[in-house]
């Protein structure tokens, strides 16, 4: 029974790693495809700041109870190095991927101030390989893919961003220098004048 609880923990802490990804990344193209009214940034952007750090967590929680999981043995190198695990080697790199563009997403964001907007814009960018190879992770090694609840949450999430990105790379879209919306260049002039008060 100790050893199906962790099993548990890491299926569940998986898919809230990729629901709440899936989620960020909606609301980050809601903010800069301007789907949003103006007065909706402030608030939106605190939402996908706040996802995009709890789908971090989730990720940390899914790798820490892989390692406890004694049905596959997942040390170290099988959690950072693609191909290294012997349990379904694609699977796992997929993930190992989605993990480290996650990670690298979330970190520059929290560097944004310092980093070259362009660059940030980026390395933000990955948040759809992300999303990508985290749903193909899923899709090779996830136990819970014949479940229908998770194809309907998978098919809304996808024709969503899908939906979206369309509208982000529409021809004819008033071209931006910062491809960003208002209210999120409002929220983060405002966010950088208060920290330098």
């Amino acid at each position: 029974m100790g050893e199906q609880v962790w099993w548990y923990a890491t299926r569940a802490a998986g898919l809230m790693t990729w629901s709440t990804a899936v989620a960020a990344v909606i609301v980050g193209l809601l903010l800069s495809t301007r789907v949003i009214k103006n007065r909706s940034g402030p608030w939106l952007l605190d939402l996908h700041r706040f996802l995009g750090g709890l789908s971090l967590l989730f990720l940390i929680v899914h790798m820490a109870t892989l390692s406890l999981d004694s049905f596959v043995d997942f040390g170290l190198r099988e959690l950072f190095i693609p191909g290294a695990s012997a349990w379904n080697p694609e699977a796992a790199a997929w993930g190992i991927i989605a993990a480290f563009t996650l990670s690298l997403v979330e970190v520059t964001s929290l560097l944004r101030t310092w980093i070259n907007p362009t660059i940030w814009r980026a390395v933000h960018m990955m948040s759809i390989v992300t999303v990508a190879a985290g749903s193909y992770h899923a899709l090779l090694g996830g136990s819970d893919v014949d479940n229908p609840i998770t194809w309907i949450v998978a098919g809304v999430g996808a024709v969503a961003i899908a939906i979206l990105v369309g509208a982000r790379l529409r021809p004819g879209r008033r071209n931006d220098r910062h491809l960003v919306s208002a209210p999120l260049r409002r929220a983060h002039l405002h966010e950088v004048r208060q920290r330098l008060k």
